[in-house]
């Protein structure tokens, strides 16, 4: 009976932060991120380029793109903005967004609804967690304030990183604790594709790796019978976080030009900077891609 109870509280919890999400977002502007990660994540899905936003990593990005590939929109492929713009996420927003004959109202309803979802499964994983550790009565505790967050609320609606890097950060503590109290093959591979995914939502999130690092050292001198189990584990989440964080690269530079790929990654990092650093990294890029360019119209040449 309590446990009914329970499940039926959590249930209702979780739900009504749902519906709080969707009814308070309908109306909501985009925010100053959105239309970047948005267009974005749509440019990575459906045309496997990876030259807009490249400043956050592409997962959330991706998902939230994702309900938007039912609809027939149309992109701004031959703008110059999209063909020779360093990084021009912002004038392919406008034009993906407001120029074209797509709805905006439309896409932000749908490409929001991933965020609100995760966002609700985060609550569902603390809930658990809680309850195994601490009880039923502090899982419920810990749902509610969770719920009714006024930041919770605020950010989970839209399509940023910040609440996937918190639901990244969780689901990869989480894990990566079974792993320390079962060093399991099983529990290495579940740590490892946590932690893959939570270095896929935001950069700041490279600050697991030593971290993980650190306790593995701990747990080892701690429980130094174990040793084997855990360098091994170790090996494990690291192949595994490896191969999970490469899989959404390797998609989304498919299709980005090789050329237009040593262009905006050599300006990327020199672009903004000075000092001779910088401008040997610009003279670099621009002998690279005339010589890019040069070689491809070669190629291309009829003989």
């Amino acid at each position: 009976m309590i446990s009914t109870i329970l499940r039926l509280l959590t249930f209702a919890l979780l739900l009504g932060m749902l519906l709080m999400m969707l009814g308070s977002s309908r109306e909501d502007a985009f925010t100053s991120d959105e239309p970047a990660h948005i267009t974005a994540g749509y440019s990575y899905l459906r045309f496997q380029d990876a030259r807009l936003n490249p400043e956050h990593p592409p997962l959330i990005k991706m998902l939230a793109a994702a309900p938007l590939l039912t609809l027939k929109l149309q992109f701004p492929l031959a703008s110059p903005d999209w063909q020779d713009a360093l990084n021009g996420q912002w004038e392919v927003a406008n034009l993906f967004l407001y120029d074209a004959v797509n709805d905006p109202h439309l896409i932000a309803a749908r490409a929001r609804l991933v965020p609100m979802v995760l966002t609700v499964a985060l609550g569902g994983v603390l809930f658990v967690w809680t309850q195994r550790f601490a009880g039923a009565i502090a899982g419920i505790l810990a749902l509610f304030f969770y719920v009714f967050s006024p930041t919770l609320l605020a950010h989970g609606r839209f399509v940023t990183t910040d609440v996937a890097a918190a639901a990244g950060v969780t689901v990869a503590g989480f894990a990566f604790i079974r792993f320390l109290h079962h060093p399991s093959t099983q529990a290495a591979l579940v740590s490892g594709i946590a932690l893959g995914a939570a270095l896929l939502c935001k950069f700041s999130t490279i600050l697991l790796a030593p971290l993980f690092v650190a306790l593995v050292l701990l747990w080892i001198f701690l429980k130094p019978a174990s040793l084997s189990r855990y360098l091994s584990g170790s090996v494990i989440i690291t192949v595994g976080a490896t191969l999970i964080l490469l899989l959404p690269y390797l998609w989304i530079t498919a299709r980005y030009p090789p050329e237009k790929q040593l262009w905006d990654t050599y300006f990327t990092f020199f672009h903004m900077a000075d000092g001779p650093a910088a401008r040997k990294g610009n003279a670099t890029a621009e002998e690279d891609f005339a010589q890019l360019r040069q070689d491809r119209t070669r190629d291309s040449a009829p003989v």
